[in-house]
């Protein structure tokens, strides 16, 4: 099991690695769009009856030293 993860570590980490190469250059080209003359009104354009859902979890472990305290305290918090 751990050999897996192992190998489908390095396959992931080589697969983001060569799908980052080259952009370099295109990242110092100047932008081909001309800058507007006036200024823009910035909308957003939801479509009628769309729905939004957004979800995500936060995972928070502390061990706290307090002075004069004969051991240190932990805490653990989940919000999600």
């Amino acid at each position: 099991m751990n050999s897996r993860i192992f190998y489908s570590t390095i396959a992931l980490a080589l697969a983001v690695t060569a799908g980052g190469c080259g952009k370099s250059s295109k990242l110092n080209a100047p932008s081909k769009t001309p800058a507007p003359a006036t200024p823009v009104e910035l909308k957003l354009k939801w479509t009628p009856g769309e729905h939004v859902v957004q979800e995500f979890d936060i995972d928070q472990d502390m061990i706290m030293n307090i002075p004069r305290q004969p051991a240190p305290m932990h805490q653990l918090m989940n919000i999600g």
